[in-house]
């Protein structure tokens, strides 16, 4: 009873502290002029995809910076590279973090909330596009996971770098058109963070435009150089401790 009170409790918990997002940028939203291109209902569908996305990205992948520094700290990443599976496949497979389901029910809640209130007309295309950039985040995300735990078994401490890494994901909370151009460019194109929630925010408004696609070729560019950059380190590894 004492577990199930814990897991009840703490979705409890975070469905609450996720709805503060979308109140927050409510209150932005309507005291300031607002961001280029977008209303306040299409602002609360946003939302509703911000936290969809970092549930699905807490509840995949919200253990991996704590299970891969205990391992290398208690020299215990050896283990992983004697099984017969690949090591960061081993990794990526234990990041599973229940409390990722309250902004899950968070976000589907507003989305289905926000469709509703703006009539959208959600064709087969706009739901095929959303699960795609969805899935192609979902590709930036453990590639940027992949790059945490490559210098992670090098550095051993890397508090800092999670930290970093957050700070980066809270450019995710607003649509590009409030970043100057060459941020946009950057966003979409070279670490095209826009598939997390700006690309299926669109799909969903039918407003995804054709240069849009080439956040796909980025996203799968960045992975490709993780794993590249993840087996270069694996043959320089040199047991635990760094």
């Amino acid at each position: 009873m004492q577990y199930r009170v814990d897991f009840f409790l703490g979705i409890f918990i975070s469905l609450g502290l996720s709805s503060l997002g979308p109140i927050f940028q409510y209150l932005i939203f309507s005291q300031t002029r607002g961001y280029p291109d977008w209303n306040i209902k299409q602002i609360v569908l946003y939302q509703g995809v911000l936290l969809l996305w970092f549930g699905i990205k807490d509840m995949l992948f919200g253990e991996i910076r704590s299970y891969i520094e205990t391992m290398i700290k208690n020299g215990e990443f050896d283990m992983i590279l004697l099984k017969p599976y690949p090591p960061i496949g081993l990794i990526l497979s234990n990041g599973f973090y229940f409390q990722g389901i309250g902004p899950i029910i968070a976000g589907l809640i507003i989305i289905i909330f926000s469709v509703r209130s703006m009539f959208l007309h959600i064709s087969f295309i706009s739901i095929i596009l959303f699960l795609l950039f969805f899935l192609i985040g979902i590709i930036l995300y453990m590639a940027l996971t992949i790059f945490y735990c490559t210098i992670t078994i090098m550095l051993v401490y890397m508090n800092r770098l999670g930290e970093i890494i957050d700070k980066f994901l809270r450019f995710t909370n607003y649509p590009v058109e409030i970043f100057m151009p060459f941020l946009r460019i950057i966003f979409i194109v070279f670490f095209p963070i826009a598939v997390w929630v700006y690309l299926p925010t669109q799909a969903l408004l039918n407003r995804v435009e054709i240069y849009s696609f080439i956040s796909i070729i980025g996203s799968i560019i960045v992975f490709t150089l993780s794993i590249i950059m993840w087996n270069f380190t694996l043959k320089k590894y040199t047991s635990a401790g760094g």
